[in-house]
């Protein structure tokens, strides 16, 4: 494990064929560590076993998200049902958020969200959540006003502008 500040990296970022979610990743990172938020794990790089972001909440939960980051039409959205079920049996969570790019997956892959919700509903709920309603969910949750420099909000995510 490679220590990088308080992010903990499994492995570097090297597969640029990942490069969104990547850029997902990078700008959860820099809203946590500029806001003071420490305590959450970063799973990274290639090792796709694991949910990107475990973050400690105040009350002890932990909140689980994945950065999917999906800009258009693709597999990314249609591999979430097996992505979801797979990090379930690993953390036994009872929420995980999806953390969105700018390719709206509930509207425009709406199968998608139906068999996240038809297939696992009963035992964990599937959140697709945008960049705006993370930045809403981390206020609430740490009550805390998100803050940050817009450079470093766009950071390497600028082509989601």
């Amino acid at each position: 494990i490679e220590n990088v500040g308080e992010v903990f990296l499994m492995s570097k970022i090297q597969n640029k064929i990942n490069k969104s979610g990547i850029d997902g990743q990078t700008w959860l990172r820099n809203i946590l560590n500029y806001n003071g938020i420490k305590d959450f794990i970063e799973e990274s790089g290639g090792n796709k076993s694991q949910i990107d972001f475990q973050i400690k909440c105040p009350n002890g939960n932990i909140l689980y998200v994945d950065p999917t980051n999906q800009n258009g039409s693709g597999s990314v959205g249609e591999k979430i049902p097996h992505k979801v079920w797979k990090y379930y049996k690993l953390y036994d969570y009872k929420k995980v958020y999806i953390l969105m790019g700018k390719y709206d997956i509930p509207t425009k892959n709406p199968s998608v969200v139906k068999h996240c919700q038809e297939e696992y509903g009963e035992r964990f709920e599937t959140i697709f959540i945008t960049r705006n309603e993370m930045i809403l969910l981390l206020e609430k949750i740490f009550d805390i006003k998100i803050n940050m420099p817009p450079e470093m909000i766009q950071g390497t995510m600028q082509e989601f502008e």
